[in-house]
């Protein structure tokens, strides 16, 4: 899944939820599952940020609702 997701994708979790835009891939040093950070604006346009699993967030087109077609770029993984 890594290499569908990059930095500065606009995703959404696979439950549901608004549009966020990654700016960090990789691990916590709680967790050694790949983690996104990303940062959103909620209703309020509050600027908000939360790290996420990547097997819970999907890729989606930052222009429309749908789910956008994969990437072949390969995402750089950060340890932290």
């Amino acid at each position: 899944m890594t290499d569908e997701i990059a930095v500065g994708d606009v995703i959404r979790l696979k439950s549901g939820g608004p549009k966020m835009t990654v700016v960090t891939i990789g691990t916590t040093q709680f967790d050694s599952e790949p983690s996104v950070w990303c940062e959103w604006f909620d209703e309020k346009n509050k600027a908000q940020e939360k790290t996420f699993h990547l097997v819970a967030v999907e890729k989606v087109d930052s222009q429309s609702e749908s789910p956008a077609p994969p990437r072949r770029r390969a995402a750089r993984i950060i340890k932290h």
